[in-house]
């Protein structure tokens, strides 16, 4: 409570505390003692500037079982005046490819390669957060992260009250893919199954080349051997000395 001259129009309220809900009224007071209030009004301080927020630590990067990279909020810094959690991604691009640096992460679809993925009431914050899970969390998509690329990942606190609203991000942790990008296991392994049955046709095709090979050279093999086996006739040769002598011979018997 705290007393003001009747002569005042007005007073500033001094002492309070920053994010923090109080209801004001007015009571008249004289020597005979205190009127009614006049109508209660709620209203919101101003939240603490962002540099008086605690900052966060950077995140605690695991792999899910299907190799993801998954934050934990394990650490979550304890103050009543944070109100949410978000999670910041920026991809590392090549100088030439870079923007001028942002006052402040925007959406995904406002720049895919620096953005807010998730914003979460500090209440409703899960244990862990699949990063590029294709979901949304308080208007912001946590879009699939591009394969091979690396990103900086960054958890954030804010106090939001009345309208207002302070941000604080933390130092980044590094954060690369495992190499398959979310949502398209099912199209890697159709291709894995469909070049090991093209490398199995191609094999049993050479298989059955190569013994077709064999079986003619066989063949032609056991031809030559037959051929070298069978017996061989001589054309008789007409010799009229033989024949001569054999007729003196019977004249002079």
């Amino acid at each position: 409570m705290k007393e003001v001259a009747g002569a005042s129009t007005s007073y500033v309220l001094g002492d309070l505390e920053p994010a923090t809900l109080y209801e004001v009224y007015v009571v008249a007071s004289t020597s005979k003692g205190d009127g009614e209030s006049s109508q209660h009004v709620e209203e919101f301080t101003e939240p603490p500037a962002a540099d008086e927020l605690p900052k966060p630590n950077p995140p605690v990067i695991v792999s899910s079982p299907d190799g993801s990279p998954t934050i934990q909020f394990s650490d979550v810094l304890e103050s009543p005046y944070i109100t949410h959690i978000l999670v910041a991604v920026e991809e590392r691009l090549p100088v030439a490819r870079r923007r001028r640096q942002q006052a402040a992460y925007g959406s995904y679809a406002e720049n895919p390669s620096s953005y807010i993925a998730a914003n979460i009431s500090k209440d409703d914050l899960p244990i862990e957060l699949t990063i590029g899970d294709n979901e949304t969390y308080g208007h912001y998509h946590n879009a699939p992260l591009r394969d091979k690329a690396i990103y900086d990942v960054r958890t954030g606190v804010e106090s939001n009250v009345g309208g207002q609203k302070s941000t604080l991000f933390g130092d980044p942790s590094e954060v690369q893919p495992a190499g398959v990008p979310s949502g398209s296991i099912a199209t890697v392994v159709g291709s894995a199954v469909g070049a090991i049955l093209v490398i199995v046709i191609v094999i049993f095709l050479i298989i059955i080349f190569y013994k077709r090979r064999s079986d003619e050279s066989a063949t032609t093999r056991s031809k030559g051997k037959e051929s070298d086996s069978s017996p061989q006739y001589e054309n008789p040769v007409f010799d009229p000395s033989k024949y001569r002598r054999q007729y003196l011979s019977r004249l002079e018997h």
